[in-house]
């Protein structure tokens, strides 16, 4: 069976899975915890991810986005999440992966993928571009098992991470 977009969508899913399994169990008042300098908190990362992935939404639709952390984009997801609890939070991240998933599949479903698209200002291949999307979740869930460790240094990383332990 060839590799197709659905196999990247499937990628882009799991790369949101993998993040929510690093925080499914870590006490709420960690989430606005910095332990280390220049250090974001857990919901500040994501805030950045929820802009971010609004922007590759709008981006895709062909409307227009600007690169920069201090963007209206950012500053609303920021009030938004604010005052949300972390299943509300992952809730809304989910819903806007879900709403990308569904764009490309509508629109390029059935492309090659190789189909060129623009996404952070270039031009790509579109498996490439949203294999990107899956590399800047992983980026940011090291940032979260880095936090995470630092806060809660008996986390049992294995049992939480990959059901083992």
């Amino acid at each position: 069976m060839s590799f197709t977009i659905d196999d990247t969508l499937a990628d882009m899913k799991e790369a949101r899975e993998d993040l929510k399994r690093h925080i499914a169990t870590m006490p709420e008042a960690h989430w606005d915890a910095k332990p280390l300098p220049h250090c974001n908190s857990i919901r500040q990362i994501f805030v950045h991810l929820l802009a971010t992935d609004r922007g590759v939404l709008a981006m895709l639709k062909g409307e227009p986005f600007e690169i920069n952390r201090h963007t209206e984009r950012h500053d609303e997801a920021e009030r938004e999440i604010a005052s949300l609890s972390p299943m509300q939070i992952f809730a809304l991240h989910d819903a806007i992966g879900d709403a990308t998933a569904a764009f490309v599949d509508e629109k390029y479903g059935d492309a090659a993928l190789d189909t060129p698209v623009t996404l952070w200002g270039s031009e790509g291949k579109i498996a490439v571009k949203l294999g990107q999307m899956c590399q800047h979740t992983a980026y940011h869930v090291g940032q979260v098992s880095l936090i995470r460790q630092e806060v809660e240094p008996d986390w049992d990383y294995f049992k939480d991470v990959f059901g083992v332990g």
